[in-house]
């Protein structure tokens, strides 16, 4: 199960999602930062009940570990990475912009929450 679980995260959103948003799939985003509200939101949307993701899914989200080093990420360290991650990020904003199940705001938040992060 694990080893299924890493091959799943050896992919990007680029493999994923691109033939997605050229073909102009309706797409629904559950943000990882957001997942809980937007977990929700999507369920009552779908005409299900307000209730909270429990089960193995919550439990290994809440066992995923970052090491992140004391003091975080230097500004440096951070636009470096945003660098590497470019392609990614935007693919990841272009899901984020197509996404039917996200407000304006919610949209914007995501938006504002990479450029913060990454100093743009």
């Amino acid at each position: 199960m694990k080893s299924e679980m890493l091959n799943h995260f050896s992919f990007g959103y680029k493999f994923y999602a691109s033939d997605l948003l050229v073909t102009g799939s309706r797409i629904f985003a559950l943000r990882q930062e957001h997942l809980v509200t937007d977990w929700i939101n999507f369920n009552l949307r779908l005409g299900g009940e307000p209730h909270e993701i429990s089960g193995t899914n919550k439990d290994f989200k809440d066992k995923l570990e970052v090491k992140i080093p004391p003091g975080g990420l230097s500004k440096e360290e951070r636009q470096c990475l945003c660098v590497a991650l470019a392609d990614e990020l935007k693919v990841y904003l272009g899901v984020i912009d197509a996404a039917d199940n996200l407000t304006k705001e919610e949209k914007k938040e995501s938006r504002r929450e990479i450029n913060d992060g990454c100093f743009i």
